[in-house]
């Protein structure tokens, strides 16, 4: 950003009180803009003197208040890996089905395939396929307050934590 014009070709890392402009993708010149304590689309116009920046209206200027960074990093417990560590399993949700002796989790999200293993802590559980986006491991009882999934692949494991017993 500069002044009421928003860099086309800005790289720089974004901190605290900058201010920026939220372009929004594969639209003509159209930008987040907050009018009338409502979020709208405002169309900017190109710069009469630089091709590089578009003139925006104040509500499309935004100062960053506060900024956050996340991290995440998996571990091979099987030793080092010859391929690429992907598409790792992603989950979207868990769903307890039954109880006692037949409980079993319902895992929904992405890039299951046959060979996935659940593990509760340092024991493999037995668990069935169903889809692409849908596994159901076999509830293993345990005492630990911190419930560890391990999905392995091809000796790659991948780590879920969930925050309760179940």
């Amino acid at each position: 950003m500069d002044k009421q014009n928003a860099l086309l070709d800005a790289d720089d890392p974004v901190s605290q009180l900058h201010k920026c402009a939220f372009y929004m993708k594969d639209t003509e010149r159209m930008y987040l803009c907050l009018s009338q304590e409502r979020i709208i689309q405002f169309q900017a116009t190109p710069c009469p003197k630089e091709p590089n920046k578009e003139v925006i209206t104040d509500g499309a200027s935004w100062t960053i208040i506060s900024t956050d960074k996340a991290e995440y990093t998996f571990y091979e417990g099987m030793g080092l890996v010859r391929g690429p560590v992907t598409p790792v399993p992603v989950v979207h949700s868990l769903n307890l089905n039954g109880g006692g002796d037949v409980a079993m989790l319902e895992l929904t999200g992405e890039n299951f395939t046959e060979s996935l293993k659940v593990w509760f802590g340092d024991v493999e559980t037995e668990t069935f396929y169903r889809l692409v986006k849908m596994i159901e491991p076999k509830i293993v009882p345990s005492d630990d307050s911190m419930i560890l999934y391990f999905f392995q692949k091809m000796s790659r494991e991948f780590t879920l934590r969930c925050s309760s017993n179940i």
